[in-house]
């Protein structure tokens, strides 16, 4: 019962998603960009954090 539920659910998250946004006054397309700087944020600050990791790593190899 639950795993029905479970795939039930999955398979109308997009459609949820979407008029969830269309109602949020915002369109698919709106979102989609705040979507993109949300991740492009996110890797910029998993690089610096990785690049910081390094450094501190190489200074305290010294």
């Amino acid at each position: 019962m639950a795993e029905a539920a479970s795939a039930a659910a999955l398979k109308t998250a997009p459609m949820v998603a979407v008029a969830g946004a269309s109602a949020a006054g915002w369109g698919v397309q709106e979102w989609m960009y705040a979507g993109t700087l949300g991740y492009i944020v996110l890797q910029a600050g998993y690089l610096v954090w990785k690049w910081y990791r390094e450094w501190h790593k190489s200074r305290s190899e010294k």
